[in-house]
């Protein structure tokens, strides 16, 4: 195929740009080697209560041992001392990610929590590549404050997705 320079964006013509599959973000190609079934399932760590400036939290999640655990979307509340927010808050926390059944962090670097997750009254946003826990695994998750002069307050981290069950063992 000859490049086109004027073909649109998207088109294979194009040499300066590249399509992917309509599917690409929402339906990776796994390589199952037994059918399996999907249930829709939320992965909730307990509350990261107030951190002072430069402070740290850590969680950690069990996987359930019935299914592995497939995250397409990372979501957090923010709460003032248990009370209804009235205005927008967006922390300033970094987050890191750490999944023990693999062993591996999910970054290089601890990032901030907004750039990896997404305020649970926003619009939705999807990983750019769903992220699969294996049953029995634990999850960690690291908050620090990285605000020199305020507290943060307390935050709720929740991991939206789908267990993968191996068909006949629900």
């Amino acid at each position: 195929m000859t490049p086109d320079r004027n073909a649109p964006m998207g088109d294979l013509g194009n040499p300066f740009s590249f399509q992917y599959k309509p599917d690409y973000l929402y339906e990776p190609l796994y390589d199952w080697s037994q059918p399996v079934e999907f249930d829709l399932f939320w992965l909730v760590f307990p509350t990261f209560t107030t951190l002072t400036a430069s402070q740290s939290n850590q969680q950690v999640v069990n996987v359930p041992n019935d299914a592995d655990f497939e995250v397409r979307r990372i979501i957090y509340h923010v709460d003032v001392a248990a009370a209804q927010a009235t205005t927008l808050i967006v922390p300033n926390v970094t987050i890191l990610i750490v999944d023990s059944g693999s062993g591996r962090a999910l970054m290089n670097n601890a990032a901030p929590l907004a750039s990896v997750a997404c305020l649970e009254s926003s619009t939705p946003i999807d990983l750019p590549w769903p992220k699969i826990f294996t049953r029995n695994s634990q999850v960690t998750i690291t908050l620090t404050n990285f605000d020199v002069a305020a507290a943060t307050n307390n935050l709720r981290i929740t991991l939206a997705g789908r267990k993968i069950f191996s068909k006949g063992m629900r």
